[in-house]
């Protein structure tokens, strides 16, 4: 079980979100909230992806399924 979520999105970024049309470190709005909901229950892998990068997605995504 994880989470995947697309960066550089400002609502489901994992690992980098956009500030003013910038790409910059950090999770977007909605994975800050729900990993802080999850985090007081549960321990869950997120991954960020970006849809322009297939090959690392698939890899990253492919290690995420590997975790469990």
């Amino acid at each position: 079980m994880g989470i995947i979520g697309i960066n550089r999105s400002p609502s489901c970024g994992v690992d980098i979100t956009s500030k003013n049309d910038q790409e910059v470190a950090g999770e977007g709005v909605f994975i800050e909230i729900l990993r802080k909901k999850l985090e007081k229950n549960i321990s869950i892998d997120m991954v960020g992806i970006k849809v322009l990068e297939i090959e690392k997605a698939l890899i990253d995504i492919q290690r995420l399924i590997n975790t469990k």
